[in-house]
């Protein structure tokens, strides 16, 4: 499964293949990740960047609630959350 939270990744990042990035977040969301591989609250991170390229900012303002309601921590969300507020 985290083969889908690196695809999803790299999406993200390189902000192409937008569409089987979110699919495969979608998919690693729905798993219950090991304490080794990535967490939820970064996957859902991940998923709003997604949403936040393709211009779905609702779906990305939706996603970064969910990774800080996951890991309040998590320091790039915040800001993510603002961009699309």
């Amino acid at each position: 499964m985290p083969l889908y939270y690196h695809l999803g990744r790299a999406a993200s990042l390189a902000g192409t293949n937008l569409a089987r990035g979110e699919e495969a977040l979608k998919k690693y969301v729905s798993y219950r990740p090991k304490e080794s591989e990535p967490a939820l609250a970064s996957a859902y991170y991940r998923l709003g960047l997604v949403y936040e390229k393709a211009g779905r900012k609702s779906e990305a303002k939706q996603s970064y609630k969910a990774a800080l309601g996951l890991d309040g921590s998590l320091k790039e969300a915040p800001e993510a959350l603002k961009r699309v507020s």
